[in-house]
């Protein structure tokens, strides 16, 4: 499902965050301001019929289409504009633009991507995506802060998966396949012996404990 886009005041920016998986709901009328946004992640305009028409939208109108189609930082959209053949002026007027009403807002990203993602990856995992994404690893660190990710948890389902259970005790040979298959998923030691440790002495916890 696309999201459609409403534009907001500069002090309002986004009408509410929205939490990790899902949509903004939002009205295309209150962006004639912006220019028409198109339905899907093309920057070309559509006629009734729904055929492309050959002329070109401002980089402002793609960027926000761009938008539209999925949630993207900064360096993200800089590039698909790039690839659209738009100036370095143009891109650069629809970034700081879309910055103004913070329509593109690289720490709000960071923080939905966290919450999305903290159930299913190490926080390694985690800050390197993000850096691909062109996050600033100031910006990484601080929501990382904000948003503990669940390593504990997620060592332990892993473990489980594999067939390991409280109280159990393991061979030299299991334990290093385990922990160096955890490590290659980028949890660190500490979080893997006290995982492991835990487990070994039948110690259980509740979610309470995260």
């Amino acid at each position: 499902m696309r999201r459609r886009l409403t534009v907001r005041s500069k002090q309002t920016g986004w009408a509410g965050r929205r939490r990790a998986g899902t949509e903004f709901d939002t009205d295309k009328r209150d962006c004639k301001a912006l220019g028409d946004v198109g339905g899907s992640e093309g920057c070309d305009s559509t006629n009734r019929a729904g055929s492309r028409i050959r002329e070109r939208r401002s980089a402002r109108e793609c960027a926000l289409s761009l938008l539209e189609y999925r949630d993207r930082t900064e360096q993200e959209l800089r590039q698909k504009l790039l690839e659209r053949e738009y100036s370095e002026d143009e891109i650069e007027e629809a970034v700081l633009f879309l910055k103004e009403y913070r329509y593109l807002d690289d720490e709000a990203y960071a923080g939905r991507f966290i919450r999305s993602q903290s159930g299913k990856k190490s926080a390694r995992q985690i800050r390197a995506a993000l850096e691909r994404k062109g996050v600033n690893r100031e910006i990484i660190a601080s929501c990382l802060e904000e948003e503990p990710v669940e390593e504990e948890r997620q060592v332990r389902a892993f473990l489980e998966k594999k067939g390991y259970r409280a109280g159990e005790r393991l061979e030299a040979d299991a334990y290093r396949k385990l922990t160096a298959a955890l490590a290659r998923r980028g949890f660190s030691w500490d979080v893997i012996r006290r995982t492991m440790e835990n487990m070994a002495s039948g110690s259980e916890w509740n979610d309470t404990d995260f």
